[in-house]
């Protein structure tokens, strides 16, 4: 992959180059907007991603957080580190769960820029941004029905599947705007319920 983001003279394969780690820093920051991790508001590098995703997506995120980390605390490098994150998983565990999405994040960014190449031969850095749009699209796509399981061993298996994704299918597009919708229509009904339990309670009912 590096061999292939470097310059095309000398990579020979038909890739443009890129800047790999201006790359890198793009995807922390989809990652970041996708999660909502960030603190104040943050410009994309995808115009048209939702910051942050929906719910339900964040939602299967935190459980394969916890579940990754509970597969990475097997680990005996990470066996050691007891400090913990706010929500109660060891900081070590949850940091390898992370570079285990941005790592997954990276390849599938790559090879969404080789679909670019073959689909545009004379692909210049002005059309890295396909690439882009196509990975935030897989990713949301792919936490949107992240399914975690009781079995998982290691944090790479939880994220292995992105690559599989193919954002230009229309099938692809559906589930987004499925997920989206349910989501919305569960908060919806989530804050219906929670303004009605507020006027029972006002009425002493």
């Amino acid at each position: 992959m590096l061999r292939e983001a470097a310059p095309a003279s000398s990579s020979g394969n038909g890739v443009a180059e890129y800047l790999f780690s201006a790359a890198c820093i793009n995807i922390s920051a989809i990652l970041v907007l996708l999660l909502g991790l960030n603190v104040t508001p943050s410009m994309s590098p995808v115009r048209s991603m939702p910051c942050p995703v929906h719910s339900v997506a964040r939602k299967n995120f935190a459980r394969a957080l916890v579940a990754g980390a509970a597969a990475a605390s097997k680990t005996p490098q990470l066996a050691g580190d007891v400090e913990s994150s706010a929500a109660g998983v060891p900081a070590a565990e949850a940091r390898e769960v992370l570079a285990e999405l941005f790592s997954n994040a990276v390849f599938k960014l790559h090879a969404e820029w080789r679909v670019v190449c073959v689909r545009k031969p004379n692909a210049t850095l002005l059309d890295f941004g396909d690439a882009l749009s196509g990975t935030a699209v897989a990713l949301e796509r792919f936490l949107g029905g992240l399914a975690v399981g009781k079995d998982v061993s290691s944090p790479s298996r939880l994220f292995a599947p992105l690559e599989l994704i193919d954002p230009a299918h229309w099938y692809t597009q559906c589930q987004n705007q499925f997920a989206r919708c349910c989501s919305g229509a569960q908060e919806v009904a989530c804050r219906l319920c929670a303004a009605v339990a507020q006027l029972l309670t006002e009425f002493g009912l």
